[in-house]
C-alpha cells in the first residue's frame, strides 16, 4: 500500500438545487477517501457558494495500483435542523489534477451508493455553464510530501487577489413603492444596501410621500 495523502482545493460551487420548501439551501461540501474526511464549513442561504477552502485527507495508505483505489467522494449536503439533505456527490480518482488546473464537476444523485453496488461511474469535468457543479484540484501527496501522480504546478490559491477599493453610493430618492400587502400601506420605507459582507442602513423617510420618499443620504463602502 502507498502512505499518502489528498489535498482537496474547493473554491466555489453553482447552481445548486435547493433541497425543501426554502428557496435557498445552507451548503457544505464534505471530501472523504478510504476512511478519512474533512469537510467546509455552512455557507447559508447560497445556491452560488464560494468555499475557498483547503480539505486534507490523510493518513491514507492506498493500494499502489490505482485501478483498486476507492474513489474521492465529493458530497454537497444541505445543513437543516432536523437532517442534513444531499444535494449531490462526485466520484474522483484519487490523483493530482492535470498541470494543478481546477475543474469543474458535476454533481450527481447517489454516486457513492451506486458505486458500491458495481453500477457508479467516476465524475468527469463539466463545461461551466451545465447544471449543479463545483470547481475543484487535487493534490496527491506521497512520504515526505513528495508529489504523486501528476506534475509539480500548484493549483492556484483559493483565495482569490483583492484589490482595495471605496465605493461612494449617493441615494437621491425612491419612487413608486408598493406595498406587499394590500392590507398594510406603505408607511415609514427604509433602504439597505450591503456590498461584500458590509451593510449599510438608512433612516425611515416619509416625505413628500411614504411611496415616492426622497433619501438624501450617502453611503461609503
Amino acid at each position: 500500500r502507498l502512505p499518502c495523502s489528498i489535498r482537496v482545493h474547493v473554491y466555489l460551487a453553482r447552481d445548486l438545487p435547493s433541497t425543501g420548501d426554502e428557496v435557498l439551501a445552507d451548503p457544505y461540501l464534505i471530501a472523504s477517501c478510504a476512511g478519512a474526511s474533512s469537510r467546509t464549513k455552512v455557507h447559508p442561504k447560497s445556491l452560488d457558494p464560494s468555499f475557498n477552502s483547503t480539505l486534507e485527507l490523510h493518513p491514507l495508505a492506498l493500494p499502489s495500483a490505482p485501478s483498486f483505489r476507492d474513489p474521492l467522494v465529493i458530497t454537497v449536503r444541505d445543513s437543516n435542523l432536523s437532517q442534513d439533505a444531499l444535494i449531490g456527490q462526485i466520484l474522483l480518482p484519487p490523483k493530482t489534477s492535470p498541470g494543478g488546473k481546477p475543474l469543474w464537476y458535476r454533481l450527481q444523485k447517489g454516486g457513492e451508493k451506486e458505486w458500491k453496488a458495481g453500477a457508479g461511474e467516476l465524475g468527469t469535468s463539466a463545461e461551466p455553464g451545465y447544471g449543479p457543479r463545483v470547481l475543484l484540484a487535487m493534490e496527491l501527496y506521497g512520504e515526505g510530501g513528495r508529489p504523486l501522480g501528476g506534475g509539480t504546478e500548484e493549483p492556484p490559491h483559493v483565495f482569490p487577489a483583492r484589490d482595495k477599493y471605496c465605493v461612494e453610493l449617493l441615494v437621491f430618492g425612491l419612487r413608486g413603492l408598493v406595498a406587499p400587502s394590500s392590507l398594510v400601506p406603505v408607511l415609514h420605507p427604509s433602504l439597505i444596501a450591503t456590498l461584500a459582507s458590509s451593510t449599510k442602513h438608512s433612516r425611515p423617510h416619509r416625505n413628500p410621500y411614504p411611496t415616492d420618499p426622497n433619501v438624501a443620504e450617502t453611503y461609503v463602502f
